[in-house]
């Protein structure tokens, strides 16, 4: 964690900013979540199997 610098330190969470900026465009980061949501869910298998907590297959 040292070595890569991964520590988190109270300097890391002073300063952050909480405002808003109307002079965003929202659409372009929208476009993007919406193709993430999109490519997410393509991964899901069409089926999901059901196991029990003896590791039995109960079914689809």
């Amino acid at each position: 964690m040292e070595k890569f610098g991964l520590i988190l330190e109270k300097q890391i969470f002073q300063g952050y900013w909480d405002g808003y900026d109307p002079n965003i465009n929202p659409n372009i980061i929208d476009a993007f979540s919406a193709a993430a949501f999109r490519f997410g869910h393509s991964l899901l298998p069409t089926a999901v199997e059901r196991w029990s907590k003896a590791h039995k297959f109960i079914g689809k």
